[in-house]
């Protein structure tokens, strides 16, 4: 019986070897599955990613970001392969407003917008209409990217050869299109001197336009805010000249009716600084919150008392302002407040509601007093 069953062990042995042995020379010749293959970070994304600053140009077989470049796996590439994909393309240089200017490397059909979008994109004061494109051989061109992005003009979007220099100035004019236009925004000018490119550069008057209402533009003149109105129709608006730092406001449908002081957060092209340690105004005394509050040039001391609250039951409506160094100068509602200076609202001793209650104590106290007098003569 033993005999019988190491037989029949050594033949399941002898008949499961070559099977093994077939499986696993079959394996080295396996394709790889994707549940084979390790994550070596996440995959390609062709939306803006995280902008990187360039460097000096490298040597062969670096990239303009100082990584090295590599071929793809059994390419049989070699360091004179890589250095050959290196040397595909120009070097272009980048200056001026944008966000990170220096030396890049593109390819031959790389665009001037494509460059620019390499080095970071425009800086807040950077031009896009008036860019110089100077070439390596000589002569300048000029580059107005907002032609290109609006209307798709592909000449306002040239390409580069080696060497040239992408050039990005500051804006120079600018003005702001709000309200009732397709496309509101804030424009440089190049050619528009009239109401009526200005609109045109906006996209056009939208289905919300007031018609029958009237273009207001806010300029300043003089260091005075003028509001100028100027009626909708074609001739008027091809006469009406703008300047720099115009806000031109179209008005609305469903605004119509409603009044506006046409006050504006900042002009065109500009951005407002405040030469002030302390950016806060504090309101103190008679209110029912008092405490510091943020600057704003628009506010006066009765905006400010509203944020606190207003007066509380002991407020009276007499406002003193202390000033940062110290002066102190008697104030009304609507006087302007500086930043960094003390609203101080005079206070009473007691509120009317304690005198009455004061001088109902007396009163009952008067009464008890009568009462035990009369009652101590009877």
């Amino acid at each position: 019986m033993l005999k019988k069953s190491i037989a029949l062990l050594v033949a399941l042995l002898m008949a499961t070897l070559p099977m093994s042995t077939a499986m696993a020379q079959a394996s080295r010749y396996r394709m790889p599955t994707q549940a084979d293959m390790q994550y070596e970070g996440p995959a390609p994304s062709f939306r803006g990613g995280s902008q990187r600053m360039p460097v000096p140009m490298q040597g062969a077989g670096q990239d303009s970001l100082g990584g090295s470049l590599k071929l793809p796996s059994g390419a049989g590439g070699s360091t004179a392969a890589e250095a050959a994909m290196v040397s595909m393309g120009y070097q272009v240089h980048v200056l001026g407003e944008v966000m990170k200017p220096g030396t890049y490397r593109v390819t031959a059909s790389d665009r001037v917008s494509e460059i620019i979008q390499k080095a970071g994109g425009f800086a807040d004061n950077g031009s896009d209409r008036n860019i110089e494109l100077r070439r390596k051989g000589g002569g300048v061109e000029r580059v107005d990217l907002l032609d290109f992005y609006l209307h798709g003009k592909l000449g306002e979007n040239p390409y580069v050869t080696d060497n040239d220099v992408i050039y990005v100035p500051l804006r120079n004019k600018v003005i702001q299109v709000v309200g009732a236009t397709k496309r509101p925004d804030v424009y440089e000018l190049r050619n528009e001197k009239t109401l009526k490119d200005v609109i045109s550069l906006a996209g056009g008057f939208n289905a919300a336009t007031n018609m029958d209402g009237v273009i207001r533009v806010i300029r300043y003149s003089g260091g005075e805010k003028e509001v100028e109105e100027v009626p909708i129709d074609q001739a008027t608006l091809s006469k009406y000249e703008i300047q720099s730092g115009d806000v031109i406001v179209v008005p609305n449908i469903v605004t119509k009716g409603t009044e506006f002081d046409y006050n504006v957060a900042s002009i065109p092209g500009d951005q407002i600084f405040y030469p002030s340690y302390e950016d806060r105004v504090f309101v103190l005394g008679g209110v029912a919150f008092p405490g510091a509050y943020p600057f704003s040039p628009y506010y006066m001391v009765n905006q400010y008392i509203s944020l606190a609250g207003g007066l509380n039951d002991r407020g009276k409506d007499k406002f003193t302002i202390i000033s940062i160094d110290g002066k102190t100068k008697k104030a009304k509602p609507n006087d302007r407040v500086n930043p960094g200076d003390t609203i101080m609202i005079k206070q009473m001793w007691m509120s009317p509601a304690a005198w009455a209650g004061f001088a109902l104590s007396i009163a009952s106290f008067g009464l008890s007093a009568s009462s035990t007098v009369i009652a101590l003569r009877r």
